[in-house]
């Protein structure tokens, strides 16, 4: 893991998936039911690369297998900054 501020930041990967003017989201683990939606995403599992990490996660998450081939070439990346214990 990366230091960021002198936070922890945990690399993770997901999918956005947009059909129409859709999004799909899933509700995140240990939220409150109202507010704590977001793409089906998750942590890197040893030497997985973000493409691996970011299709097993969208299959664990909302059992919908995409071919590798329809990712995009680029992606964008943005920190996860774990904050303590609560976060």
């Amino acid at each position: 893991s990366l230091q960021y501020n002198e936070a922890k930041v945990e690399q993770s990967a997901g999918v956005a998936i947009v059909f129409g003017d859709k999004v799909l989201l899933g509700h995140m683990t240990k939220r409150k039911w109202w507010g704590g939606y977001t793409i089906p995403k998750g942590h890197l599992d040893g030497k997985e690369t973000i493409e691996q990490a970011a299709l097993r996660e969208t299959f664990e998450e909302v059992g919908i297998r995409i071919p590798r081939k329809l990712l995009p070439s680029k992606y964008q990346t943005c920190p996860y900054v774990k904050k303590g214990k609560g976060h």
